[in-house]
């Protein structure tokens, strides 16, 4: 009888942590005390779209003129990783509904991301010239770049405000746990 309770206990208990993690992955970043969620993708993401946007401004001063496939995978890669960090930004916008800070922070990030949007624009038609322009290649990068810059130092100064600490690093794994060297 006592393994049988123990075993119903430990049933109950595995059930009831199954169902609340269920339930909370679908809830808002805030009430599951996630509240840094969303904006820590939202930085990283912004970090993502400022690397493509710095590879191809270095490629183009390498290769002249910049291949088509090159501007092409780099205007996405910006476009899909800006995509994303206004994603994050919209479910802590929501998290956050009734803060004016972070509606008025966000608000000027998601401008931000509208003129990236605008730059992606003109690296798209490069790609379908004849012949891509360096010149205008860079012009568009380093405004892609700096632009990012400013909507990184908003979402920072914005997760100052919040008290959201940076996310601790990965810890490594102890030697007994990792594969075997070859």
């Amino acid at each position: 009888m006592k393994t049988f309770s123990k075993t119903f206990c430990t049933l109950v208990l595995v059930l009831t942590s199954a169902t609340l993690a269920f339930a909370q992955a679908g809830a808002p970043i805030k009430a599951r005390g996630a509240f840094g969620e969303g904006f820590w993708e939202a930085s990283k993401r912004q970090q993502h779209a400022q690397d493509h946007a710095q590879m191809l401004y270095n490629y183009g001063q390498a290769q002249q003129p910049v291949a088509v496939e090159k501007v092409k995978e780099h205007s996405t890669a910006i476009r899909q990783n800006v995509t994303a960090s206004q994603k994050a930004l919209t479910e802590a916008k929501k998290a956050y509904a009734d803060n004016k800070d972070v509606q008025a922070a966000v608000a000027k990030i998601e401008s931000i991301h509208k003129k990236v949007g605008a730059h992606c624009d003109l690296l798209d038609a490069q790609a379908g010239a004849a012949k891509t322009d360096n010149v205008a290649i860079h012009a568009c990068c380093a405004d892609i770049y700096h632009d990012i810059a400013e909507a990184d130092a908003e979402l920072a100064k914005l997760m100052k405000t919040l008290k959201i600490a940076p996310p601790a690093p990965p810890k490594k794994t102890p030697a007994a746990t990792q594969p075997e060297k070859k």
